[in-house]
């Protein structure tokens, strides 16, 4: 019976490992495609928006925007769907088998499950603020550069080439504060 339970455990192991690399494969191209696709219907859209558009909106906003909105949509697609799936085949597999072989044990185990959406919930909510706060330091300093940029001539003029570089770094020092925090953050949240 041992020898049994060994061959269904390495056919279980056999079949979970082959199941993760195509969801990799399938997976993760599918989400880099995704994002490729997206960034280009979105800059489709932006050339296609009149000027006055981009009167009233920051350029270095809606770059900031795109490219992190963008990103965790193919996180989304890739990573997320993966692990998705990976819980899912957990789900459905290991508490049977944990069950067969003990059913208190399965009950005394799984009866922390009950507390796990609270936390996850609390815990996504700090990471969700620490990110939008990094996101909106990314979207100034971006802003801050595309219009010195476009007004090069009006800084140098003015000598003011000194000031400018000093705010720029010191909008670039809180954007990496504010990245370390969200990434601790996500971090520490990950490891839970």
């Amino acid at each position: 019976e041992l020898l049994r339970f060994a061959g269904f455990y390495f056919l279980v192991l056999f079949s979970q490992g082959f199941c993760r690399w195509g969801w990799r494969i399938f997976l993760i191209r599918a989400s880099h495609l995704a994002g490729r696709d997206l960034r280009a219907d979105f800059a489709t859209h932006l050339f296609g928006l009149p000027a006055t558009f981009y009167d009233k909106n920051r350029v270095g906003d809606l770059m900031s925007r795109a490219n992190s909105d963008v990103e965790a949509v193919r996180q989304f697609l890739g990573p997320g769907l993966l692990t998705f799936a990976d819980a899912l085949f957990y789900i459905a597999t290991v508490p049977i088998v944990m069950y067969w072989l003990s059913p208190e044990l399965t009950l005394i185990a799984l009866a922390p499950i009950l507390v796990i959406p609270y936390i996850v919930w609390r815990l996504e909510a700090a990471v969700h603020s620490r990110y939008k706060a990094a996101q909106d330091q990314f979207s100034e300093l971006s802003a801050m550069a595309q219009e010195n940029l476009n007004g090069i001539r009006v800084v140098k003029a003015f000598v003011q080439e000194g000031g400018e570089l000093q705010k720029f770094t010191s909008r670039n020092d809180d954007l990496a504060g504010a990245a370390i925090v969200a990434g601790l953050a996500f971090l520490w949240w990950r490891r839970r």
